[in-house]
């Protein structure tokens, strides 16, 4: 069971940065400035990726990391949208791409909220009856 959750926790991971390397080989194909200003904010979205994902963090930075993962996701899907507006022949990768990203996020958050309600515990140290988290 726990070799199980272990693969399945990885294989997730291992989706999740397939799905923001994905959307960022798409943004190359897109024309300037969007694609300067796409690939920023996904190199920022990274970054705050994997320091959600080596620390433990209390319940306050954990609530400011996911909010400023939506922003991001909010950004891209903003620049995104000026790219197909402006004709990107490249629109239903870049859109794809988008969408693999975001939902990935929620399946992981999901994945990890569930593991946490099951052990009886909340990797941001809240109890399993927080409002705020669960």
């Amino acid at each position: 069971m726990s070799l199980a959750k272990h693969d399945h926790r990885r294989d997730m991971v291992v989706a999740d940065s397939n799905a923001i390397g994905d959307f960022y080989t798409c943004t190359r194909m897109i024309r300037e400035p969007v694609r300067t200003k796409l690939q920023t904010v996904i190199r920022e979205y990274l970054v705050l990726r994997v320091e959600m994902g080596r620390k433990r963090i209390d319940h306050a930075a954990l609530e400011e990391a996911m909010q400023r993962s939506q922003q991001m996701q909010a950004q891209m899907t903003d620049l995104a949208a000026e790219a197909v507006n402006e004709g990107t022949p490249i629109a239903v990768p870049l859109t794809n791409t988008l969408n693999d990203l975001t939902s990935n996020h929620s399946a992981r958050v999901a994945a990890a909220r569930d593991d946490c309600q099951r052990a009886s515990c909340c990797c941001c140290s809240c109890p399993p009856s927080c409002q705020r988290c669960w």
